[in-house]
């Protein structure tokens, strides 16, 4: 049984075919990668996937459950959290308050969702800024709040939206670890990113969309190296540097 199976999911927005009879499956620990031009689907099937769109054809399953058409909140009752590429923190709570609103998902009780909360502050790097305004954090701090207040509804399965977006490259070579870190911890991740020097060594599978079709699946080295991909994404300039390296 594997972890995440989609099957021939389809999404339309009237006329636009936004994903199109896409078929993969994720396994259980692995950090999934991602990919395709702007417009080929990828925050659309995200979005298919995290309950927030229902599909139009296929199916979804997560540890042998439907999930397709699930509403959010009961997409991420089985486990599976999401992060967005436009972080927007709750302006006026604290850090440690963002942090607990995820944490409120398991645990209804304040002094318990507030002590994990705290642990998940220390686990992200951000305990010491607990006390901040979450919309005064710098934009790598922002990520790395939204990162915290997802870890902390204690998911098996993380969809990361275009985490290092915006990031210097040092910012994201710390995303990078952290990813690293939540992995480590037992957790599945499917992370959506166009950085590709990033994505592609992190990765332990990669999947490519474009104009919402898959068309390619399978180890990063296989991926950067596949006629298709090169010519709808990946261009021969990334494929002659890592040919080179």
């Amino acid at each position: 049984m594997a972890f995440l199976e989609i099957s021939n999911v389809t999404k339309r927005f009237g006329g636009l075919l936004a994903v199109n009879d896409v078929s993969l499956t994720v396994d259980e620990n692995q950090i999934v990668g991602l990919i395709g031009p702007n417009g080929a689907g990828k925050s659309t099937l995200f979005a298919t996937i995290a309950g927030y769109y229902k599909p139009d054809g296929g199916s979804i399953k997560f540890c042998g459950d439907e999930i397709g058409g699930l509403p959010p909140e009961a997409v991420a009752q089985k486990g599976i959290a999401r992060t967005f590429q436009i972080v927007r923190p709750f302006g006026t709570l604290s850090v440690l308050e963002n942090v607990m609103v995820g944490a409120f998902l398991r645990d209804k009780n304040r002094k318990t969702a507030q002590s994990w909360a705290e642990e998940v502050l220390e686990f992200m790097g951000l305990a010491d800024k607990r006390n901040a305004v979450g919309t005064a954090l710098t934009i790598a701090d922002k990520k790395r709040l939204e990162l915290a207040r997802a870890y902390a509804t204690k998911p098996r399965f993380l969809l990361l939206d275009e985490v290092m977006a915006g990031l210097t490259p040092k910012e994201a070579q710390e995303a990078v670890g952290l990813i690293r870190k939540i992995n480590s911890q037992g957790i599945t991740v499917f992370v959506v990113e166009h950085v590709m020097e990033v994505v592609m060594p992190i990765s332990h599978h990669v999947v490519v969309l474009d104009g919402g079709r898959l068309i390619a699946s399978g180890p990063p080295e296989d991926v950067a190296q596949n006629e298709a991909v090169i010519k709808a994404y990946l261009g021969e300039r990334y494929y002659a540097a890592n040919e080179r390296s």
